[in-house]
Order: structure tokens, then C-alpha cells, then sequence
């Protein structure tokens, strides 16, 4: 179980950095908030 709960969070922030890196400065600086 837990190697599953790391490959999810991975990918989760994967996914975080992937929409920080497309979405302007304004909206990642507001998201991390």
C-alpha cells in the first residue's frame, strides 16, 4: 500500500508543477496559497 499512496503523490505533484509551469506567475503564486 504505501508504494501505491508514494507513486499517487508523485504523480500529484507532477501534476501541480506541470499546471504551475502552463498557468502565468499571478495564478501560481495565488495556488500555492
Amino acid at each position: 500500500m504505501k508504494k501505491i499512496i508514494m507513486i499517487l503523490c508523485l504523480s500529484y505533484a507532477n501534476i501541480v508543477f506541470a499546471v504551475d509551469m502552463i498557468t502565468p506567475i499571478p495564478n501560481s503564486i495565488s495556488y500555492d496559497k
